[in-house]
């Protein structure tokens, strides 16, 4: 549920990026400034994509997956990486997989955004 997620909001100046920041096939604006955003709309797009790893569950493996993400004007996902891991890769991959797949996200901004988002795996019992 898109309750249980929260944003910690901050802003950064692409200078700070470096390579390992970038999505394979993105480009990231340079000199631009990020600005935080509200995006409790966002979460409700990124629950619809989460997906549970099967052996994840399989496992009993819970966490949750802080991502940095920011996004250009348009709403395209320019960077994505994990700032606090679950502690297990299928949950981390898991994670960017669906902030991937929530993009393009019209913000609405008209300006480059950024957010942490924090992802929660917990199995229903």
């Amino acid at each position: 549920e898109s309750g249980s997620l929260a944003t910690n909001l901050a802003s950064v100046n692409t200078s700070e990026l470096n390579s390992e920041d970038k999505l394979p096939g993105t480009v990231t604006a340079s000199k631009q400034e990020f600005t935080s955003i509200n995006l409790d709309g966002f979460l409700d797009v990124l629950e619809r994509h989460k997906k549970y790893p099967y052996l994840a569950s399989k496992r009993g493996v819970e966490g949750t997956v802080t991502v940095l993400m920011k996004l250009d004007p348009q709403g395209n996902l320019l960077s994505a990486i994990i700032e606090d891991s679950s502690g297990s890769e299928l949950l981390d991959k898991a994670a960017l997989k669906s902030i991937q797949a929530s993009c393009p996200y019209q913000h609405g901004t008209g300006g480059y955004v950024q957010a942490s988002v924090p992802i929660l795996y917990r199995l229903l019992n």
